[in-house]
């Protein structure tokens, strides 16, 4: 299972909550155009944490 020093029970919780959110309700919901705009906004999400831990920030 998920080492506990990782992840308690409210952050597992809320990781699982986001994950849906992601995955099943905003493709559901959004129409192609919002959906395609969520998508670059997550790209440009991940792209900002590889530079920070390139730079040695994270």
């Amino acid at each position: 299972m998920i080492n506990s020093r990782f992840f308690n029970r409210s952050e597992l919780l809320g990781f699982l909550a986001l994950a849906v959110l992601l995955f099943l309700i905003l493709p559901l919901s959004l129409d192609i155009f919002r959906l395609n705009l969520v998508a670059k906004y997550l790209t440009y999400a991940f792209v900002g944490i590889g530079l920070v831990l390139c730079w040695g920030y994270g």
